[in-house]
């Protein structure tokens, strides 16, 4: 991997400093940049419902993704309020949920393994693993020489990753092709999250406006 020049100036949420042995200098330090993961806890109105691994930033965006992901909510609309606050092993996302959601969240029962996990791991049986899915239909095609355009300014998306080549990233690219909006975070589930937690407070525009400038979170 490619080492980049510690400049403190660099530091923002979700790294930190961190001092490291260089193959052939092992006699001496270095400082350098590290991608933070902590846990977070996702609670709904005082219960928590999951703590999931994360990059300890944006993570009302990513409250409000995983909410809409997971069904828990129909819409931003259903959320009152979202806090974050520091607890003894991690962090705290405090969401306030809309009465009637609340209920049907506690009538349900939680079944996040299969799509928190990854690959097989979390998935409840045996019989669970393999069953056919139907496929999606096409909403729109576009040459894929806009999608390679759209990739090679990814980076942009990735402040820290740039940094510390240890983030996933998720990004939202227009029909034509434009990079408009993105997320990092060590866990590329919670990328995906946060990126829907973004979409869906742009009300689900799916275009970039003029000029618009990608995001850099």
């Amino acid at each position: 991997m490619k080492h980049t020049a510690f400049h403190a100036e660099d530091a923002r949420p979700g790294m930190r400093q961190s001092s490291v042995r260089r193959r052939g200098q092992l006699d001496r330090t270095e400082p350098d940049w590290l991608a933070e993961e902590v846990p977070v806890a996702l609670v709904y109105n005082g219960i928590s419902h999951v703590v999931m691994m994360a990059s300890p930033k944006e993570l009302d965006v990513f409250a409000l993704g995983f909410s809409l992901s997971e069904g828990i909510i129909a819409s931003p609309a259903d959320i009152y309020g979202i806090d974050i606050v520091s607890a003894p092993q991690g962090l705290q996302v405090q969401v306030e949920l809309s009465s009637r959601r609340f209920m049907a969240l506690k009538a349900q029962r939680r079944a996040l393994a299969g799509r928190t996990g990854c690959g097989v791991c979390g998935v409840e049986q045996l019989d669970n693993i393999g069953k056919p899915l139907p496929p999606l239909p096409f909403t729109q095609r576009w040459p894929l020489a806009r999608l390679d355009r759209a990739l090679d300014r990814l980076q942009e998306m990735q402040p820290i990753g740039r940094l510390t080549g240890c983030t996933h990233a998720a990004a939202w690219i227009s029909p034509e092709g434009e990079l408009c909006y993105g997320a990092e975070d060590v866990g590329r589930h919670v990328a995906l999250d946060k990126l829907l937690g973004m979409r869906a407070r742009r009300g689900g525009i799916t275009g970039c406006s003029p000029g618009f400038q990608p995001r850099q979170l």
